[in-house]
């Protein structure tokens, strides 16, 4: 499981840094391999913060319906594990 979590990790940071750069695309397959390892070895906070970098790679594409989704399912993750990330992921969602 430690590396796969370091994987996932630097896939999301990854992503982070395609968003900024608004390379959405690019940043929607990284969150996709993050995601994917961040439920395959059970770790919530790493999947609602793949499935946020989603939400806001899908918004950059204009496809609001998945960035609804993605955005939706971030913050249900977080609030499940009280993290205090749902706060942003909320206001991020009142703005879409």
């Amino acid at each position: 499981m430690g590396h796969r979590r370091y994987e996932a990790v630097v896939l999301g940071k990854q992503g982070e840094l395609l968003l900024l750069q608004e390379m959405w695309n690019s940043a929607r397959e990284v969150f996709t391999k993050s995601l994917e390892i961040a439920r395959e070895i059970h770790l919530p906070e790493l999947v609602a913060a793949a499935l946020y970098g989603l939400a806001q790679a899908a918004a950059g594409l204009g496809d609001s319906e998945a960035a609804r989704e993605n955005g939706d399912q971030s913050l249900l993750v977080y609030q499940e594990i009280h993290n205090p990330k749902a706060d942003e992921v909320k206001e991020w969602l009142e703005n879409l």
